[in-house]
């Protein structure tokens, strides 16, 4: 190896690195906003959208499985306004 072509290669991996860890941190940091945009902020539970496609996907996967929902005192409009 020439002492040329050492610092050439290195150039080439560096500018092929530096994309590429942009595109994994802005995928990372994508990923986390879908996820945190399908949970309440207040109580971290699923959404309503949310928790029904992950139930019916569940109860698909599942089909004889038995399934019980406890909602216990919760009615629509209970929760105050925050």
């Amino acid at each position: 190896m020439t002492t040329l072509a050492l610092p050439r290669k290195m150039l080439q991996l560096t500018a092929m690195a530096v994309p590429l860890a942009g595109w994994t941190l802005h995928t990372t940091v994508l990923h986390r906003r879908l996820t945190q945009a399908q949970r309440d902020p207040l109580t971290t539970t699923w959404r309503r959208e949310a928790f029904t496609t992950r139930a019916q996907r569940l109860l698909k996967r599942h089909p004889d499985d038995i399934v019980l929902v406890l909602a216990s005192g919760v009615r629509a409009g209970s929760f105050a306004a925050v």
